[in-house]
């Protein structure tokens, strides 16, 4: 199954993946290594890798080294086609000058929680994902990728664990010798968790 916008299932739409809390909660991410939680969320940690439609079915419930950028058996694979998608799957979208193979560092990753009885929340959140110059050229992306280029192999996770999917259209995307912007929601940021 191809990439798709309904988000009725696991493998469709735009996901976190379910083994990201998993491990986030047992303090699987950055303990006992030298990834501390806090570097997590360090400024070169984070990165976004685009994605075309031929991505085969990305799951949220994938096992921890299938949510692993370039990891064995990972549908989130570290080969690139430059500029335009090809005719092969799981093509990850590159520009020389722009949004390089491993994608770009997220800047400024919060989390931030807030709200009052009945109404509180968890979210996640950055600056502006932005092409590292104004001449990017990618064509036909339709999604990204979120992942922790910094994590070693160590408390329980993989190299480079996955922290979730997001899907922009059906309509494949492009840019051509421009900026390429990605920003997160004013209210609801990449993702928010709302607690009753």
């Amino acid at each position: 199954m191809a990439w798709a916008s309904a988000a009725s299932t696991a493998t469709t739409g735009s996901h976190l993946f379910r083994n990201y809390f998993l491990l986030a909660l047992n303090n699987g991410y950055g303990q006992n290594s030298a990834t501390s939680g806090t570097a997590l969320l360090g400024a070169s940690n984070i990165k976004a890798a685009l994605y075309d439609g031929t991505i085969t079915s990305p799951d949220a419930n994938a096992a921890n080294a299938a949510t692993a950028y370039g990891g064995a058996g990972s549908t989130w694979v570290s080969t690139s086609v430059a500029g335009a998608a090809a005719s092969t799957s799981n093509n990850q979208l590159t520009s020389v000058a722009g949004w390089p193979v491993g994608g770009v560092v997220v800047g400024t990753p919060t989390f931030t929680e807030g709200g009052t009885a009945g109404t509180g929340y968890v979210q996640f959140s950055s600056a502006p994902i932005v092409s590292s110059t104004s001449t990017a050229t990618i064509t036909s992306f339709t999604g990204m990728y979120l992942y922790f280029d910094g994590q070693a192999a160590a408390g329980g996770s993989v190299a480079k664990p996955g922290l979730g999917f997001w899907y922009f259209s059906a309509t494949p995307l492009s840019v051509t010798n421009g900026l390429l912007t990605i920003t997160p929601d004013a209210t609801n940021g990449l993702f928010r968790i709302n607690i009753a």
